[in-house]
């Protein structure tokens, strides 16, 4: 079995109804299914904008098309979201836009080149932006956040995520973690990103025993922790198992 520890997403739970109603007026109700999108937001925004949404709707559904894959999608419609609530003067409501976004960008670190070489005619990657552009921005975006009113659990699972995605900060996002899980021991993202940890750091039982917990307390849970599972029974020797 390959190590795929590095490719281990941090993630939230599908929501667990699959369409949303959202009512234009008093007479049009429009159902968006979740189960059917495409990459084009155009008139899930429309719609958005159009009935006013509250900032729970707007992220469920950046959420969904970042869950897929869709980075540019759910990055359209948290721009979108930002720019609506600007108008709205809508501060409050400003900064779980602003934490989601800094996730998508940690998202798309993960895929982005470290370096570019300096020869053209070595260098393949083009436009591509490098790691740290994508990492910077997301800080940027999480000190808007921490400028307005924010769920305290959001944004220090956001800062983790963060210092997990360095590798120079991996002890200080093991601290962040911890700290949260003091306070509620069941945030199943927070125990994925200690799990993680502790992989990297070959401390495989105790990463095992945090991942079998995961499946325990969110069998539904993304990434899956039977895959974590697997990686350190794997490490661990025991194959059969894995």
């Amino acid at each position: 079995m390959a190590d795929d520890s590095d490719g281990m997403e941090m993630g939230t739970p599908p929501p667990i109804s699959r369409s949303l109603e959202i009512a234009l007026g008093d007479q049009e109700v429009v159902t968006i299914d979740l189960d059917s999108l495409d990459q084009s937001t155009d008139d899930v925004i429309a719609v958005l904008q159009d009935a006013r949404c509250r900032v729970l709707i707007w992220t469920q559904l950046a959420s969904e098309y970042w869950r897929r894959g869709w980075l540019e999608s759910a990055q359209k419609i948290t721009n979108a979201a930002v720019e609506f609530f600007k108008l709205e003067r809508d501060r409050e409501s400003l900064a779980p836009v602003y934490l989601l976004l800094a996730n998508i960008q940690i998202d798309s670190s993960r895929a982005a080149p470290k370096m570019k070489l300096e020869s053209a005619q070595l260098d393949v990657l083009g436009n591509a932006l490098l790691k740290d552009v994508y990492l910077s921005e997301a800080t940027a975006l999480m000190n808007h956040a921490g400028a307005f009113q924010s769920s305290a659990d959001l944004s220090f699972l956001t800062r983790g995520i963060h210092q997990l995605a360095r590798h120079s900060t991996i002890n200080e996002a093991l601290s962040t973690f911890q700290d949260i899980l003091q306070v509620k021991p069941t945030n199943v993202v927070a125990l994925h990103g200690k799990a993680r940890i502790l992989y990297m750091q070959r401390k495989y039982r105790d990463s095992l025993q945090i991942y079998q917990r995961i499946l325990r307390l969110s069998p539904q849970a993304r990434p899956d922790p039977r895959i974590g599972i697997g990686l350190c029974l794997w490490q661990l020797g025991e194959k059969q198992k894995a």
